[in-house]
């Protein structure tokens, strides 16, 4: 399977296969980087006057399409 958010291969590991139906979607680093990147998107909608370059960086960062 493919990470939602940088698009490479996630490989497997041992914690896998304790979840039979469970599959992972984002590698820790882009999760992690995500929720950073999300946070930060709706604390600029936040503020009246905010850059739409900034936003738009954001958005992309934190995976949203």
């Amino acid at each position: 399977m493919n990470c939602l958010c940088c698009g490479k291969k996630i490989r497997g590991i041992k914690e896998d296969g304790d979840y039979h139906n469970w599959q992972r979607k984002y590698h820790k680093n882009c999760w992690n980087d995500r929720n950073i990147y999300y946070n930060l998107y709706l604390k600029i909608l936040k503020i009246p006057d905010y850059n739409p370059t900034t936003l738009e960086l954001y958005r992309k960062k934190s995976c949203l399409n």
